[in-house]
């Protein structure tokens, strides 16, 4: 557990900068822009184009101003008024279908990130795909990546690159999650309740890794001992099972395609046996505090 201490932060007040936001020509102001540092609101521009930032953070990579349907940029400068000019952004749109069916997917969370070296200059933006499966987002022009998310589906992702009032379209195809139901059960039979099970690559079966092996939602057993959880089909899998107290344990191989619906399966856990003894130092000294895991061997 960390300590209370560890958790305390200190705030520090950053620093004044102002500057203005001007149309194509370099003299006409924009009012009403809206100004983001490293992708966070910090200021609206007034009927003269100007704006104040009380508090910018000395480490800021990229200011962004939008306006409706236009962007501006003005990488990090270190003194004086920042100028930022306006021009026409891009449109990226397309539309999202299911990879079996070819139907088009409702509700789906598009994100178009900026790809730039430093990470503080990524700059965000996002949308919903409507009753159609369609989604279009204004951005700055740059090279974007884009991601595609829905809980029943795998992401896709794709780039593109973009260009002052250009505009693109795509259609973009994901695969439908499995899903798998079965059951935890003791050695004895019983039904085993709140063991957590997740996916993992057959082939890692037994290494110390983390309980996702992919992108998925690890299921906590009901009282009767049931789950069901969504994966992706991407490769054998097993599933893992574990919970406190007992050594965890594993399903056969599944060779899931996506879409599949795979029940029955049956996962036992062992009894296991109880282990005690002592951590000591180089000297022999007794440790407190030390975590102890046991490991499957080969």
């Amino acid at each position: 557990r960390t300590p209370a201490s560890e958790l305390n932060r200190s705030l520090t007040p950053g620093t004044a900068r102002s500057g203005r936001v001007v149309d194509l020509d370099g003299k006409t102001p924009v009012p009403k822009a809206t100004i983001y540092a490293d992708g966070w609101p910090v200021a609206t521009t007034g009927d003269d184009g100007l704006f104040a930032i009380a508090h910018l953070t000395a480490k800021w990579s990229m200011l962004v101003a939008k306006k409706e349907a236009s962007f501006g940029q003005r990488a990090y400068q270190a003194s004086g008024d920042l100028v930022i000019r306006l021009a026409k952004g891009a449109s990226i749109g397309g539309r999202v279908i299911d990879a079996k069916t070819r139907v088009p997917l409702p509700a789906v969370l598009v994100t178009a990130r900026s790809r730039r070296m430093d990470p503080g200059d990524e700059f965000p933006v996002d949308a919903v795909t409507d009753a159609k499966g369609g989604f279009a987002i204004r951005a700055p022009a740059a090279t974007f990546s884009l991601l595609a998310t829905h809980p029943a589906y795998a992401n896709q992702s794709y780039e593109t690159t973009v260009s002052s009032g250009e505009q693109t379209f795509r259609d973009v195809a994901m695969n439908p999650l499995a899903r798998v139901s079965g059951v935890v059960v003791d050695e004895g039979g019983k039904p085993v309740a709140t063991a957590q099970v997740a996916p993992e690559q057959a082939s890692m079966s037994g290494l110390m890794m983390g309980p996702r092996m992919f992108r998925d939602s690890a299921a906590i057993t009901l009282p009767d001992g049931r789950f069901s959880l969504r994966t992706a089909a991407e490769r054998e899998l097993r599933l893992r099972a574990t919970k406190k107290g007992l050594p965890a344990a594993t399903s056969e191989p599944l060779r899931l395609s996506p879409g599949d619906r795979k029940s029955g399966v049956v996962i036992t856990m062992p009894s296991g046996i109880e282990v005690t003894g002592r951590v000591i130092d180089a000297d022999g000294n007794p440790l407190s505090g030390v975590s102890v895991v046991a490991t499957e061997g080969e």
